[in-house]
């Protein structure tokens, strides 16, 4: 295996990867269990290597997906495709607010096993990209689309930017089930002025916003950021079925429900559950993270859990809830933050991304990464520097002279130093927990 050998003697982020500069988290709080991973796609705030990236709870970068995948990677998360877990991530170009792309699905090595489109020859949108099931996956689509906007005010002739889903097969690229907003809702229900919107196929009227899917048995499940509401869609027919409404008084919600929502993102459906992450832009000080007793069959809908940052900040825009065994993790979307909460909605992990920065979304995940980069070794001041993008198995480095160990020393995060600095020829390899070797740089001379 090749390695990558670099004499210097600079104030480097690593000195074995000095071209990498990943954003880093500001921990504020970290009392809880430091198990499983942090995935998150850190992009905006002048950040010079915006993309997707693996962070332990330490705050310690697992793997940069710079040059890897696109520097807005709003799903980095992992995901079961064909019997193998793996990472997917979305490809595309991002478009104030929306974007148009594809899917990259990962293996364990980060080479990408499978890339996924949407069918009847759409891109998909940086908001949602779900597998649901062994052979498929629910994916959202912004499209230009010309559209009578006579009711609104406008042309005609005039255009929507179209809120689309998907569910797609996996294995044919067939559509399963394709779902259009203005086929279903009106567009004067809109919480979101036309105003010049409109005019062209450049310039559509974005008046629906969705930005999660999700399945609920053979229907689903979405939410509507424009329209401040979620609805759940009828898989064959696709009319609406219901509607849980926010702060919205042109659509009337179909639940007695006790408590107000308003921007919100990332709806998700659990047995008799609804978790969603409210914004608040309207309707409150702060975003909050929120889980809702939902009676679909008595139309009753009782906020649970209500859980807002340390920083009691406020998301503009962005964000997701994500239900652990062990209690909830929240990303603050444009807010910049990452917090996790216990079974007692206590704080237990808080950080923060470079000032200004954002991420779409951020999960936690367990993750058993295998890097397919070469071992990277960086020499500076009479000391060894080694870090494996991406690898979450080495325990121990080693620097060996043939097959004899010189030093060592256990791994330390991303970048591990090694006290050595006797001139000579070698190299340095990896071991797990159980002594087994895991891969060899090439040789290098001090």
């Amino acid at each position: 295996m090749l390695s990558w050998l670099l004499l210097i003697n600079l104030a480097l982020a690593y000195v074995s990867r000095p071209e990498l500069d990943p954003p880093k988290l500001d921990i504020k709080t970290n009392t809880g269990k430091k198990e499983g991973f942090l995935f998150v796609g850190p992009y905006a705030g002048g950040l010079t290597q915006p993309g997707g990236y693996i962070y332990d709870y330490n705050g310690e970068i697992v793997w940069s997906g710079w040059g890897r995948v696109a520097g807005w990677a709003g799903n980095l998360q992992v995901t079961e495709y064909k019997g193998q877990t793996v990472l997917q991530s979305t490809d595309l170009r991002f478009n104030n607010g929306w974007g148009q792309g594809h899917v990259k699905i990962l293996s364990e090595d980060y080479k990408t096993v499978a890339e996924v489109f949407p069918g009847n020859h759409r891109l998909i949108d940086i908001h949602e990209f779900r597998i649901v099931s062994d052979h498929s996956a629910v994916l959202t689509v912004y499209e230009p689309t010309n559209h009578d906007l006579s009711s609104v005010g406008g042309s005609t002739n005039g255009w929507l930017l179209e809120s689309i889903f998907q569910e797609v097969d996996l294995n044919s690229g067939d559509v399963i089930f394709e779902w259009k907003a203005s086929d279903h809702v009106k567009l004067s229900d809109s919480l979101v002025d036309r105003g010049s919107k409109g005019d062209t196929q450049f310039n559509g009227w974005d008046y629906f916003h969705i930005n999660s899917v999700d399945k609920d048995g053979d229907d689903y499940v979405i939410s509507s950021r424009h329209y401040s509401t979620i609805y759940k869609i009828d898989g064959k027919t696709g009319d609406i079925i219901w509607k849980l409404v926010g702060n919205q008084a042109k659509v009337k919600s179909d639940f007695n429900q006790d408590f107000n929502f308003d921007k919100q993102h990332d709806a998700r459906i659990h047995g008799g559950q609804l978790s969603l992450f409210d914004n608040g832009v309207n309707t409150s000080d702060r975003s909050h993270g929120k889980i809702v007793d939902l009676d679909q069959d008595n139309k009753k809908a009782t906020l649970k859990t209500d859980v807002t940052s340390p920083d009691k900040v406020t998301a503009t825009s962005q964000g997701n809830l994500q239900v652990l065994d062990d209690g909830l993790l929240v990303n603050w979307g444009s807010a910049g933050a990452v917090t996790k909460f216990d079974s007692n909605n206590q704080v237990v992990f808080h950080a923060t991304l470079p000032a200004n920065a954002q991420s779409y979304r951020g999960f936690q995940f367990d993750w058993q990464g295998t890097s397919s980069e070469a071992v990277a070794v960086g020499v500076s001041s009479g000391k060894v520097y080694v870090s494996w993008n991406g690898d979450t198995k080495v325990r121990e480095w080693a620097v060996l002279s043939g097959d004899s160990k010189v030093a060592s020393a256990k791994r330390q995060g991303f970048e591990t130093e090694i006290d050595y600095g006797t001139k000579g020829t070698y190299v340095v390899a990896g071991y797990d927990g159980q002594g087994n070797l895991l891969g060899k740089s090439s040789q290098f001379t001090i």
